[in-house]
């Protein structure tokens, strides 16, 4: 019975799947906590006046369905947990031992996820710092165990941010289960396989065939090639091609390298028309909609209704006619700025976000050729930060202008140091044109600050 016990003990820690069934079936009961609680809001937001209910009465305990988001966001921290503990563990299998789970045996996933190089959710660490007080307490107890953590307001989780983590918690799990099946033949990580995803997903053309993704990456095996469009095929290609996708796939897995990819719909489908021979038109609502329509025809699209936002950005951007949003499109390629980010968050951008994130681009570029006229920067000092932020938001979490060696930089109270680049900066929750234009009015108040420092 010993043997047995220590058998299965080491086969549901060990396989990564045991960790993701038990973060589905804690997602699925936050889930329907969440739709009670909404309901309930819904139902007494209906009724206006005061609401009193006594004890006893029927219907009483109903009351307490406004307190279920605090299990919500215990249940969401757990479930996020099992996940990050899933990706760790099958990365690290030594951190199962005979005495148990001791590596990983906590709730600070933040340290967690650092300890183990998994950098790529540190905008979420406010997050994981609000959950791991739900889990540890607030959604369990009225107090915390200590007089000095307890809380006396809670501080707000936005809803939609949980959400968006716990999507990009899910595809990476997806993929190392994915990565479990390439270890068998070669080893392989997390960043391997996306850096080659983005290669392949680059090169394929409309009729590519496995046997032309070979020879132009020979390095890569087989099986990673078919994992790697598996993959992008299941998150971020149209429903009405998957099956005709997934039949090609299938042929490459039986040999048939010959088998083409007929209804391939990836990077080298936007072909932008020349946007000097476009009709000079102001933007308004429905060209704008119109436009986007027909230059991004596999995106799904925002009614011209709701592009009175993106359309003042625009503006705000000197972006003024339909051509002018062509220049732009044409300037920053799809191919190399958007669907990279599909690939990363695994959703295809819809046509309002796919502008929004060339603004950023171009918005960065501004930023860089700035600082690019700086150059040489100062050899001292080494390293200078900010005497003010450029940026303050949520619970005091701040962004500085740093100088770090030769490059400049932005430093973050609860993300590290960032490089100013459309990479490291387009999928992060909180950074967007507001936050680089306010970047853009400080860049040279901080100049004059380092110059300052300068010895003369």
């Amino acid at each position: 019975m010993e043997r047995f016990r220590k058998t299965d003990y080491e086969h549901k820690g060990r396989w990564q799947i045991n960790w993701d069934e038990s973060a589905n079936a804690l997602k699925r009961a936050a889930d329907h906590l969440l739709e009670i609680y909404q309901a309930n809001s819904a139902e007494r937001n209906s009724r206006p006046g005061l609401h009193i209910t006594a004890e006893g009465t029927p219907g009483w305990m109903e009351v307490y369905d406004t307190e279920l988001m605090k299990i919500y966001y215990m249940l969401m921290g757990y479930s996020i947990e099992n996940r990050i503990k899933g990706i760790i563990i099958v990365n690290h299998p030594e951190y199962l031992t005979e005495e148990g789970l001791e590596k990983i045996d906590r709730h600070d996933i933040r340290n967690l996820l650092k300890e183990n190089g998994i950098t790529e959710f540190r905008a979420y660490d406010d997050v994981f710092r609000e959950l791991e007080k739900y889990v540890t307490w607030k959604g369990r107890y009225p107090i915390s165990k200590y007089y000095e953590k307890h809380e006396v307001i809670d501080r707000p989780i936005d809803l939609y941010t949980v959400t968006d983590l716990y999507k990009k918690l899910y595809r990476r799990s997806k993929i190392e289960r994915r990565l479990e099946k390439i270890r068998k033949k070669c080893a392989i990580t997390f960043r391997d396989f996306t850096s080659a995803q983005e290669e392949i997903v680059s090169f394929i053309v409309p009729n590519t065939s496995m046997k032309d993704i070979l020879g132009q990456y020979s390095q890569y095996s087989k099986e990673l090639i078919v994992h790697a469009m598996e993959d992008y095929v299941e998150e971020t290609a149209e429903e009405s091609v998957k099956p005709s996708l997934r039949l090609t796939i299938d042929r490459w897995k039986l040999g048939d390298y010959d088998e083409k990819l007929r209804n391939w719909m990836g990077r080298n489908q936007h072909k932008v028309e020349n946007p000097d021979e476009m009709p000079d038109e102001e933007i308004n609502p429905e060209r704008l909609a119109a436009y986007l329509h027909k230059v991004l025809p596999d995106r799904l699209h925002n009614d011209p209704k709701y592009m009175s936002e993106i359309i003042n950005e625009l503006l705000r951007e000197e972006i003024k006619s339909i051509k002018d949003v062509g220049h732009l499109i044409e300037e920053y390629p799809l191919e190399t700025y958007i669907v990279p980010l599909d690939v990363e968050i695994g959703v295809k951008l819809r046509d309002v976000g796919i502008i929004q994130s060339l603004l950023i681009a171009k918005k960065i570029d501004e930023i860089k050729s700035v600082i690019q006229s700086w150059k040489p920067l100062p050899a001292e000092p080494i390293d200078l930060i900010d005497q003010k932020p450029f940026v303050v938001v949520g619970s005091g979490v701040a962004s500085y202008l740093m100088k770090s060696t030769d490059n400049i930089k932005i430093h973050t109270t609860n993300s590290g140091d960032l490089e100013i680049t459309f990479k490291e900066l387009s999928n992060r929750i909180g950074i967007g044109l507001p936050y680089l234009r306010c970047l853009m009015k400080r860049l040279e108040i901080f100049h004059a600050y380092l110059l300052s420092k300068v010895k003369p």
